[in-house]
């Protein structure tokens, strides 16, 4: 009786490998073919150990700046960066893990993500002061980016930008999102995090959608470190912020 339950335990266990590896090749494979059909639009800028993703357009200073909100990458700017760089140069920019950028190290904190923007900005030989433009969560990047690096900032324009104050609640399966993205069963069910490519326009659509599933080791959640409660010192920038509410 126990020989027959061990050897029912060991099938369903090297079934279970045999469909993890399985969902991990039809992932990376997945993925390779979605980012060869698609290069991307910028270029790939080193920050020290991983590349960014930047896509600039446009002439002019001062330099604009788009950060894109939770699960969001470059492509979100896509209605929004043609307008802006009809009157100065403006650059939108996937954060480490998103879009087309490496991963990056952790914890993905907003002193950690502000550091590498600074990065970003010197190595890709970016014109200062810039003017930040952040969308939701990425409105804590911007605001720590103002206060470490006050000397490189004209100003900022949050749009629905999160705040300190605000309560929100991870849910649980949150946790396993980069496990269930590594072994493909997010592809499979056609479940993504970042923005619907049907609602962009049809240039950009195709940047969202080869980027959105990949890759599936940067697919974790974002963490809110003590950084956020950290009071934020005045950067002398000017600010301007619409309503806040919680955007996704």
């Amino acid at each position: 009786m126990r020989r027959s339950i061990r050897r029912i335990l060991v099938g369903l266990f090297g079934l279970v490998i045999v469909a993890a590896v399985g969902g991990a090749t039809y992932q990376w494979g997945a993925t390779r073919r979605e980012l060869a059909s698609t290069p991307p639009p910028g270029q790939l800028v080193d920050v020290g150990g991983h590349r960014l993703h930047l896509w600039c357009t446009g002439a002019g200073t001062p330099v604009v700046i788009l950060e894109a909100g939770l699960g969001g990458s470059s492509a979100g700017w896509g209605s929004v960066q043609p307008e802006i760089a009809r009157f100065t140069r403006v650059c939108s920019y996937d954060r480490a893990g998103m879009g087309y950028s490496d991963r990056g190290p952790s914890p993905r904190t907003a002193r950690r993500i502000a550091g590498e923007l600074a990065g970003l900005i010197d190595r890709s030989g970016m014109a200062v002061p810039v003017v930040l433009v952040a969308a939701s969560l990425g409105g804590f990047d911007v605001r720590v980016f103002a206060s470490d690096h006050t000397d490189r900032v004209a100003g900022l324009v949050l749009i629905d930008a999160s705040h300190e104050d605000q309560a929100h609640d991870v849910p649980g399966l949150a946790r396993w999102v980069p496990l269930l993205s590594s072994l493909g069963i997010l592809r499979l069910l056609g479940i993504s995090f970042g923005l619907d490519p049907a609602i962009l326009s049809p240039s950009d659509r195709r940047f969202a959608a080869a980027t959105r599933s990949a890759p599936p080791d940067t697919r974790r959640p974002r963490t809110k470190s003590c950084t956020y409660r950290q009071a934020l010192p005045r950067s002398g920038a000017r600010v301007e912020s619409s309503r806040s509410r919680w955007l996704w």
